[in-house]
């Protein structure tokens, strides 16, 4: 599969019920492949035992002190590969619904230089430079306090 450092950023509020099993179906699936895959749950303030199932089970995790939102606890998990020296950071998420197998398919395009950013929606796949991925929205910066509140949260709630 991959030379590339690649981790899974995994978002999580309140996933108690499905968050191990997520996991675990990342550890198996890291038994049968060659080229292993990193994993770092953002705890985004969880009112439930999210918090508790990842302590208890030595999952990498990073606990927000307070809700962010997908977006906070994404950028979180994005900050954390790239201060990590990661190649790839792929948003994958914890109640089940993504399928690890997949990770092949968003990785091979970046390796092969056919892209820089790769996003799988409704089963068809997407590759191409990432300007050019990007809508209006996404595309408008962070303001200066924003990027300074996640980073000070970030690193407040390593585990």
């Amino acid at each position: 599969m991959s030379k590339s450092k690649v981790i899974l950023v995994i978002p999580a509020y309140n996933e108690e019920g499905s968050i191990l099993k997520t996991y675990k179906t990342i550890e198996s699936y890291n038994k049968k492949e060659k080229d292993k895959i990193d994993v770092i749950v953002i705890n985004d303030g969880s009112k439930d035992r999210t918090k508790d199932i990842l302590i208890e089970n030595n999952i990498p995790h990073i606990n927000l002190i307070s809700n962010l939102g997908i977006g906070g606890a994404v950028q979180t998990g994005y900050k954390y590969a790239l201060d990590n020296d990661y190649d790839i950071a792929i948003q994958f998420d914890g109640d089940g619904q993504h399928d690890v197998n997949y990770v092949k398919d968003l990785i091979t395009p970046i390796e092969e230089k056919k892209a820089n950013m790769v996003k799988i929606y409704y089963y068809q796949i997407d590759i191409g430079p990432y300007e050019e991925m990007l809508d209006k929205n996404e595309m408008e910066n962070p303001d200066e306090d924003t990027i300074k509140d996640v980073n000070d949260i970030a690193s407040d709630g390593m585990s």
